[in-house]
This record gives structure tokens, C-alpha cells and sequence, in this order.
């Protein structure tokens, strides 16, 4: 996966559980700069900045680029909130 196209933008990731998380694409991590050597993405859920979901590559089973209004939908549907467990605060 080519995480690193999608910093910066309005996303929704689906991981390998079926959970869907909405968000802005914050940023990504190499597995050279990881100190796991596993490649992360994180997702900040509320487009605030105050906290991110670190996602792993293996753990993302989809990852899309939403528009404006598609984003708006998902915040309707509740889908914009993660599960408290899944939350990272970094």
C-alpha cells in the first residue's frame, strides 16, 4: 500500500476487522523511521489534531479518499468515532 498519498487528505479506513474509521489523513511512518520497523498511518478521527488512531500497514484492509459531503454522510452515521480501545494518543 502506498499509505503516504494519503496524508493530508479526508479519508475512511477499513481495517482488517470491518471497522471503518473517517478522518484526515495525518501522517505516515516509515518501517525505517518506526522503531518497530513496521510502517504506520495515522488517522486523526475529528479533524482537530488532539488525538490520532496509529493504524499498522498490515491492519488496513481499505483505505479511500472521501469528498467533502461523504465525510459529512459518515459523521451521520457515526462513523467518524473510533473505538475507545483503537485510540493512541501521541
Amino acid at each position: 500500500m502506498r499509505l503516504w498519498e494519503y496524508s493530508g487528505k479526508r479519508i475512511r479506513i477499513t481495517d482488517i476487522d470491518g471497522q471503518v474509521f473517517v478522518g484526515f489523513g495525518s501522517h505516515y511512518t516509515s518501517g525505517l523511521d518506526n522503531p518497530d520497523g513496521i510502517p504506520t498511518f495515522s488517522l486523526d478521527p475529528d479533524f482537530t489534531n488532539e488525538y490520532y488512531i496509529n493504524f499498522e500497514e498490515a491492519e488496513i484492509a481499505a483505505i479511500e479518499v472521501l469528498d467533502r459531503q461523504e465525510v459529512a454522510l459518515c459523521r451521520k452515521q457515526g462513523l467518524s468515532r473510533p473505538m475507545p480501545e483503537r485510540v493512541k494518543v501521541i
